[in-house]
Order: structure tokens, then sequence, then C-alpha cells
């Protein structure tokens, strides 16, 4: 059974609950929309009113407000920044997890898509090793963090880039962004679609896509390799595809996977496929509980770098390591990320 921890007052996601009540009771209005605001003023109003400082945020930060107007009471708005004051600025872990709270309210995870532990993106991060000057990409960004933290690892912000499906999530990320004071370039769109991209490569691609939902277009199918001759393909494959054609030769892939797709008859020719075209580096293994409350569904990251041309087989390595511990506040992934880097500086020829 996973840890249960009490909810403090001051928990972001206590935080989000009392700051709902005072939206949706009071006022009647979009508990998203009007936290993205209360929140900007929150941490950017200094010494401007309400609407100067919402004006001037959206200007600063395009496409991340719906409005730069306040929709809630005097009353409601000045009780939600009360609620909101026990989030200090800066504290990103803070914003983090208040931000999932409200996506998990608004039922993202029931697209199977949610929010990266930040203790896992972290390790992948640790594990890649990015150059200050790599070109990296999220396909399925969320609310950017893998691309925030390349850039705590010093990535130049300008190399940042990131797509994603939900319009919402996009947004999120773009606050994120400000809030930490780094510049991403996050998009809404559809990665697996090829006019997003068109012909771009990328030095490293860090991503956990959307694990539900079969696409069954068959257009789109046509398009990808592993879904020939198929009328329905798991999501996450086609994003593993696709995420190998964005990469440049020689570049490095870190992506989460369903514990399926590494083992049984099935997606044995997917595994065939994957040699082929990646050099693999690594698979690490993820607790069960690792995307509570979300899903029980196990899960592996594989870390890989796509092949140069003529590049040979032989007597590849690969490092394999399961996670035991995989509590935020109790894990063991700093360790296993340590363990590889050990293992590769003997192993891994650059």
């Amino acid at each position: 059974m996973p840890r249960r921890h009490r909810q403090h007052p001051h928990d972001p996601a206590s935080i989000f609950t009392r700051l709902e009540e005072v939206v949706v009771a009071r006022s009647g209005e979009d508990v998203f929309e009007e936290s993205l605001k209360l929140l900007a003023l929150h941490l950017f109003a200094e010494d401007r009113t309400s609407e100067e400082a919402l004006v001037a945020f959206d200007r600063r930060v395009p496409g991340v407000l719906a409005e730069p107007r306040l929709r809630l009471t005097p009353e409601a708005a000045r009780d939600g920044r009360a609620v909101l004051a026990a989030i200090v600025p800066g504290d990103l872990a803070a914003l983090d997890l208040f931000f999932e709270a409200l996506v998990s309210h608004l039922a993202k995870a029931s697209k199977g898509q949610y929010f990266t532990p930040r203790h896992v993106v972290e390790c992948c991060v640790r594990i890649v090793a990015p150059t200050t000057t790599a070109r990296i990409l999220d396909p399925a960004c969320g609310s950017g963090a893998f691309l925030l933290a390349a850039a705590r690892h010093g990535v130049a912000s300008g190399n940042l880039f990131g797509i994603d499906i939900d319009p919402r999530a996009v947004r999120i990320a773009r606050f994120l962004a400000a809030a930490a004071g780094e510049r991403l370039d996050v998009r809404h769109g559809d990665a697996l679609d090829r006019t997003v991209l068109g012909g771009q490569r990328f030095d490293c691609i860090l991503t956990n896509p959307p694990f539900a939902g079969d696409v069954r277009d068959a257009e789109l199918l046509s398009q990808f390799e592993l879904a020939r001759h198929q009328r329905r393909i798991e999501r996450d494959l086609l994003f593993l595809e696709r995420c190998t054609e964005l990469l440049a030769p020689g570049g490095t892939l870190c992506i989460v996977l369903p514990h399926n797709v590494f083992a049984g008859r099935r997606t044995a020719a997917v595994r065939a496929w994957l040699f082929e075209r990646l050099r693999v580096l690594a698979v690490v293994g993820l607790g069960r509980t690792t995307f509570l409350p979300h899903t029980h569904q196990k899960a592996n990251v594989l870390f890989a770098r796509r092949r140069r041309a003529h590049e040979t087989h032989a007597g590849e390595k690969i490092f394999f390591a399961q996670s035991e511990r995989d509590d935020a506040r109790d894990h063991d992934l700093f360790e296993i990320a340590q363990a590889y880097l050990a293992f590769a500086a003997e192993a891994v020829p650059a």
C-alpha cells in the first residue's frame, strides 16, 4: 500500500480546494481561468492595481490568460488572494503541485495524461545530462517539467521546445516558465502530426507521452511504420516512432513507456524495430505506485541514442535498474542515476 500523507492546510492541494470553494461558491466562474488570474496577481502584481497587473502580465506572457480581466467580485478576489498567500513566490514546487491539483480536478487523467512526478523528471535529466547548447524537445510537454528541469541543469532557454495537444497544459507550462524566469517555446499542437514540426531535428527528447487510448485513424496510421497493416495501435507506440524521427543522428531519447512495451510477445516486433534504430542505453523500472492516484500502471523509462549510419551493434551493453522506493519523499532514483552515470563512463562510448 502506498503511504498516505495527511494534508496540511498549506499543502498546495488544500490551497486549491479552498480557492475552488471561493471561486465556485461565491461567483460560479470558471475555476481554471480565475485561478490563473489570481495566481498572476499573487506572483506578479507588484504595486499595480489588479487590472493593470493582469494587462502587464498578459503582455509579458501572452497566451496564458483567456482575458486580462478578473470576473470575480471584489470580495471573492480578495478572499482568493488571501488563500494564495500561503504559496511563497519562487516556490516552484508548490506551484507545480497546485497546478497538478487543478488539472486533476479537470479530469486530465481520464485522457491518460497526468503530471510526471518531479523526482522522476529530475532523475531522467540527470541520466541524460544534456549539454548547455543541446536543442531539447518534449512533444507531450504538459506543464513543461522536463524542459524546466533541463533549464535548471544549464540548458539555454532558447533551446527548449515543447508541444502539447491540451491547450490548458500549454498555458500552465508558459505560466510556470514565467514564474521560474525561463523562456520556453511551448506551442499547442499534436506532435504526431508531421506538419507541426516539419523536418526539425533535436539533440535530445525528454517526454512522458499519454498512454491511454488506441489510435484508429487509418490515414494517420498509414504514416507510421509500427502501425502498418493494423487497424489500431497504442498512442504511446506512435510517440516512440515519432520521437525517433525527430532525433538527430546520435541524439538522445528519454521516454516513459508502459511496461508491456519492454516484455511479451505482442510487442516483440516493436522491440526489434527499436533496436534497429536506437542504441538502447538504459531501462529504469518505476514502481507501481509512482503515478498514483492517477493509475497503477507499471511503467519504465527508456534511455536510448539514435543510431548513426553504418553504426555497429556489436558488444553493446544496457544498464537495467528497478526502483524499489518510489515515494517522492523517499525514493532511490537519484541513486539509480548515479549508478547509471558510473556504468556509462565504462560501457557507453561517446
